[in-house]
């Protein structure tokens, strides 16, 4: 087998066949304990990774419970000193005293109902206050989603051994899902494999690491020679060493101005050994090149030639 690459990737040596080194989604099937709570927990980090449909329901209940809390300062300690309330019963009162609230948090105020003591004066100048606070904190968290890239690199389904010239390869096939530019993609593949009880990580050359532009897809190419170390190996050999090949895709957007980056892995059970990637690339009536998203997966089965 050829060298084990330099570059150590941080997953260790100890045994995995449980579980894969990285989910499909990117992420990495690690447990991490043995610290408090406090030392591995970051607000910012978590709003600003967490979905868009969590971090919107954190910011509604965020506005509730605040004016809740205050709606039971007014209603408990300066009830009399609201003036221009409308109400026929206690929870008519409450829900008077929780509307001004939110004017008040919201720093809207509408006027009928208005502050007339010195104990309704500080609660809701403090509330204002807060209220200023707690949205300009949700507006710089907006901006950061926002200006936060977000690469939607499409991977195939599938990656394949298939035939490459005389020979074999292991083939993936990878394309841009927005509409965006991005620009000097590089590619890298590492395979971690089972042996002796550990993992060993290899770096797998490519027929091309990089590409200057991608409007297309790009397959990436591992030629399976007397230097990779898949030589040697049918598909019950591959099984036996579990494989995970692990993808490293880096590029720059021009639409953030920024580096981007995407990851992926495939086991043996996303592997298919003797197919071939169907072409998704042609002209159209105009003489346009276009190519078919929704068939980046798709493949056809077809022999293979022993290595």
């Amino acid at each position: 087998m050829s060298k084990i690459q330099d570059k150590e990737l941080g997953f260790g040596t100890v045994e995995q066949r449980q579980r894969r080194l990285m989910t499909k989604e990117g992420n990495y099937n690690y447990i991490r304990f043995g610290l408090p709570f406090n030392e591995t927990f970051h607000i910012y980090q978590f709003l600003i990774q967490i979905s868009w449909k969590r971090f919107f329901l954190l910011v509604l209940l965020w506005y509730l419970l605040v004016n809740v809390l205050f709606t039971g300062l007014y209603y408990l300690i300066c009830p009399s000193h609201l003036t221009g309330m409308v109400f026929n019963s206690e929870s008519e009162r409450f829900m008077e005293i929780f509307f001004f609230s939110s004017q008040t948090l919201t720093t809207v105020g509408y006027g009928r109902i208005n502050p007339s003591g010195w104990s309704a004066g500080l609660i809701s100048s403090l509330e204002s206050l807060f209220g200023l606070l707690s949205f300009a904190l949700v507006t710089g968290l907006l901006y950061g989603r926002f200006s936060k890239p977000s690469p939607r690199i499409k991977f195939s389904e599938q990656a394949l051994i298939a035939p490459y010239q005389d020979k074999t390869a292991f083939m993936l096939r990878i394309a841009n899902q927005l509409e965006s530019n991005i620009l000097d993609v590089k590619a890298q593949i590492s395979l971690s494999i089972s042996e002796n009880g550990s993992r060993k990580f290899y770096a797998l050359s490519l027929e091309r690491e990089s590409v200057v532009f991608f409007p297309s897809n790009w397959t990436l190419v591992h030629p399976i020679d007397a230097n990779s170390p898949l030589y040697g190996l049918d598909e019950a050999g591959l099984r036996q060493v579990d494989p995970e090949f692990l993808i490293f895709i880096q590029g720059f957007d021009d639409t953030f101005y920024q580096n981007i980056h995407a990851k992926m892995s495939y086991t043996m059970a996303e592997i298919f050994y003797g197919g071939k990637f169907v072409k998704i690339t042609a002209l159209n009536e105009d003489g346009y090149p276009t190519v078919d998203l929704g068939a980046l997966s798709h493949f056809e089965k077809i022999g293979l030639k022993k290595n």
